[in-house]
């Protein structure tokens, strides 16, 4: 581009803002094929890598004649001026003055349009449109009368400057159509480019088409690609998931496992126990029926000792299976008997201390204590005035508790 500072000049409505806006940021952002970069384009100029800068005059300027000297040098800087055309630019003083100071700086061929709304020349149709529905600028249609000195040409208003600017030449400006019933905005985007680089407006389309195509192509990919990898991340995610779920299913099926024998040892346990005690319990009698049938007192006492102390082991005593007697009033030692002599029937009452060390029995009105490892009294007491008809420990086995009396009507007493 030669000695031009902007590669275009974009005039239009502050009412059209938004094209403004989208127009100038898609012309600079545009990436130019490389295969036409610095290449020469039908005017034999090389065509620029890229299109920028370009300017945009984003405010109208306060109400006067001139367009102020900065608009001015951009206009004089500027390669080609781009006119968003419509009704809103159609009526716009400053739109027309920028096209009318452009063509008299650089001639008529380098005014490009873009039609975004109303209807192009419109005020040759008026049996199909309104005047207000016009698109273009009047500066637009007619070509500018030649500038006779270097002033500015005093005006006051839009018509004024017409009347003393244009001339009655037609002239048909190269416009695309942004509207949905024209081009559309991607195919007037890039009739716009095809003038600005000065190339082949359908060599450059087919161009954007392939690029389009290669760029739907690339983002199918991609896509695909983040599809599989989600498809392999749920799949694994999956696979684990049923791992450890079959991990917590055998988990569970050995913990069951292990309960269950659990229970099968505690009943194997209790089995043995049961046995034990009924072992101990049988064994406790039979030493209980030999010290009945032997004569020898010392060994009838180890007897009666190795019987109380397996009967001792299976709560046999505190249950009352088991009578305690004394083998004469005068004896000193405890012996056992399933069954009493007859002479000591009324004695058939007796208590085992909690910690079963100790098991007092009952002689008419006295009570003896016994020890229960050696079989030797420890004490006697007397206190009660008829037979003794319970006896009890307390507890803490520090207290004795007996009761007497209470046959036929008779009154009781209690002893501690």
């Amino acid at each position: 581009m030669e000695n031009y500072k902007y590669h275009a000049f974009i005039s239009y409505s502050h009412c059209d803002k938004q094209w403004g806006d989208w127009l100038h940021k898609s012309l600079e952002s545009y990436n130019i094929p490389s295969s036409l970069k610095e290449t020469l384009n039908k005017e034999g100029k090389e065509i620029p890598s890229k299109l920028t800068p370009i300017f945009r005059d984003r405010e109208e300027l306060p109400t006067r004649s001139d367009l102020g000297e900065v608009i001015i040098n951009a206009l004089k800087k500027s390669h080609y001026l781009i006119v968003i055309c419509s009704p809103n630019s159609a009526k716009s003083m400053w739109v027309n003055k920028e096209i009318i100071d452009f063509k008299r700086l650089h001639g008529e061929d380098r005014v490009l349009a873009i039609i975004v709304d109303g209807e192009p020349n419109a005020t040759d149709k008026l049996h199909k449109f309104k005047p207000e529905e016009e698109a273009f600028p009047q500066a637009l249609r007619y070509k500018v009368k030649p500038i006779i000195n270097s002033d500015p040409l005093p005006t006051d208003t839009l018509d004024d400057m017409i009347k003393e600017s244009l001339s009655k030449d037609r002239t048909e400006p190269l416009a695309a159509d942004a509207r949905e019933i024209g081009d559309g905005k991607e195919r007037a985007k890039i009739k716009l480019l095809a003038g600005l680089l000065g190339v082949d407006f359908d060599n450059l389309w087919q161009r954007e088409k392939r690029r389009k195509r290669r760029q739907l192509i690339a983002f199918t990919a991609i896509v695909a690609t983040i599809f599989l990898i989600i498809s392999g991340l749920g799949l694994f995610s999956m696979q684990q998931w049923q791992k450890a779920e079959a991990q917590s299913q055998e988990a569970k099926t050995a913990n069951e496992a292990t309960q269950k024998q659990k229970e099968v040892a505690l009943k194997s346990e209790k089995k043995a126990i049961e046995q034990l005690t009924e072992a101990n319990h049988n064994l406790g009698l039979v030493m209980h029926e030999k010290a009945v049938t032997e004569y020898d007192q010392q060994t009838k006492r180890i007897y009666d000792l190795h019987a109380l102390n397996l009967l001792k082991q299976t709560d046999y005593i505190s249950k009352g299976k088991i009578l305690a007697a004394l083998n004469n009033t005068e004896s000193s030692k405890l012996i056992f008997r399933s069954r009493l002599p007859n002479k000591y029937q009324g004695m058939k009452t007796f208590a085992l201390s909690t910690d079963g060390k100790q098991i007092i029995t009952v002689e008419s009105k006295i009570l003896h204590l016994w020890s229960v490892d050696t079989g030797d009294k420890l004490k006697s007491y007397k206190g009660h005035h008829s037979d003794i008809t319970s006896v009890a420990f307390s507890p803490d086995g520090q207290k004795i508790v007996s009761g007497a009396g209470g046959y036929y009507g008779e009154s009781g007493d209690y002893r501690i």
